[in-house]
């Protein structure tokens, strides 16, 4: 608990601001959230409560106080490869597609969208993924037919996910041994990735609050345990936005304890080894 005053006002004026920049909805369960992760912050502007903090940052608009807010309250818990389930439907079905529409001419260039990308480890294991597909399969495809676009909204975040590099407990969160010998150099106390993986990469800072027409369409868009973070009617939003992204016959994942029930209109459920998946579908199979 923080020695800072937070009154019922303050935690709603800093709750719809907080919302209302990055989409993250703070409950009323969720109070001590802003009291824990924003009195530090608080303090190092010299604010003696968080009124004062307030005030400062809705009448400093340009700097980059907001943006620390945000960075603050946004949590990056991430690991190699998470849950197993988007990486069976990915070595299952959707990169052996994929590399077999590349190898036949179908298509010049795969396209996938991380679209919560944290600290870069969703990212770069698809990229591993896609290496280990075109090293164990033969498949008849080079990796830059592959182009992944990494975005979040915290700077903090795409600043290690840029760098490609992470510490011994970063590095062994859920990364098998024989990958982490394949795919990265090690440095002293880090690993780096190697320049193979980080080439199929690129960052971009992004908020899904906003548009994000300019980004392209894609085959392939993973938005994983971020949609839980919003309200109804934006999470709503964001999921058409995104479908609209995907090209026809694309997929879309989400993370497994998400569902995008009620918000059907664009997709279909598939499965795979009891795993499941959205997809844009192709005409003349609406």
């Amino acid at each position: 608990m923080t020695d800072l005053e937070l009154t019922d006002a303050t935690f709603k004026n800093l709750r719809d601001f907080i919302e209302k920049k990055c989409g993250i909805a703070v409950g009323d369960s969720k109070r001590y959230l802003i009291e824990t992760r924003l009195s530090t912050l608080a303090k190092g502007v010299d604010c003696a409560t968080f009124d004062e903090f307030h005030t400062k940052l809705v009448t400093s608009p340009n700097s980059n106080l907001a943006d620390q807010v945000v960075d603050a309250m946004t949590t990056n818990e991430t690991l190699w490869f998470r849950d197993q389930g988007p990486w069976s439907i990915l070595n299952e079905k959707l990169l052996p597609e994929c590399s077999g529409a590349v190898s036949r001419s179908e298509k010049n260039k795969i396209r996938i969208w991380c679209a919560a990308a944290s600290t870069g480890q969703e990212p770069y294991s698809i990229a591993i993924s896609i290496l280990e597909h075109i090293r164990n399969s033969g498949a008849d495809v080079k990796p830059d037919a592959f182009r992944i676009i990494g975005t979040d909204l915290s700077p903090s975040a795409l600043y290690v996910g840029t760098s490609g590099r992470y510490d011994r407990l970063a590095i062994e969160r859920g990364l098998a041994p024989e990958l982490r010998e394949r795919y990265f150099v090690e440095n002293d106390d880090t690993w780096d990735v190697n320049s193979q993986v980080k080439e199929m990469v690129q960052f971009e800072q992004r908020n899904l609050m906003e548009p994000f027409d300019a980004l392209g369409r894609f085959d392939l868009v993973f938005c994983r345990n971020v949609l839980i973070y919003f309200s109804a009617d934006l999470k709503r939003d964001i999921v058409t936005r995104i479908g609209e992204r995907i090209v026809p016959g694309g997929a879309f994942i989400v993370g497994a304890s998400e569902s995008l029930q009620g918000m059907m209109g664009i997709f279909k459920m598939k499965q795979v080894s009891g795993n499941f998946f959205y997809q844009r579908p192709t005409e003349g199979n609406q």
